[in-house]
């Protein structure tokens, strides 16, 4: 779900909702303005209905790697680390049978890359983490 106040999202690129990346541009596009995104995950249960792709030219494929997926990335300059639930700054936890708003934490890698990325703009940041990743490894790619 997505609960928001009105005018939220007036200066958001376009998105193509139902498809690849949308869910991961209202995200970014809420983190880039400092707007809280809050994690209900363990609060409130969410069913989902189960459907097939029929109805989608190209099916699931398409629907997620698709070209409005792509349109959604660039417009809303996602990319391979494109925010999803751990990156929501908040989360709700039910304690005592009470729903409290707490501060998420997040990995030290993750906020590197939101910082650099995200919130500095540097488009050169995703190199970062592949370095990261070739470091952590030992050197092997």
């Amino acid at each position: 779900y997505f609960l928001f106040a009105r005018n939220v999202f007036r200066e958001l690129p376009d998105v193509v909702m139902g498809r690849g990346y949308c869910d991961s541009a209202l995200v970014a596009h809420c983190l880039r303005q400092e707007i809280s995104v809050i994690n209900a995950t363990e609060a409130i249960v969410v069913l989902h209905q189960w459907h097939d792709y029929v109805h989608v030219k190209g099916g699931k494929l398409s629907v997620y790697e698709g070209a409005e997926a792509l349109e959604n990335m660039r417009n809303n300059g996602l990319r391979h680390f494109a925010p999803h639930v751990c990156d929501a700054t908040h989360k709700i936890k039910v304690i005592d049978g009470i729903c409290r708003v707490l501060p998420q934490k997040r990995s030290v890698l993750r906020k590197l890359e939101w910082w650099g990325f995200y919130q500095k703009r540097w488009k050169w940041w995703p190199n970062f983490n592949q370095m990261w990743n070739i470091v952590h490894r030992g050197g092997k790619w």
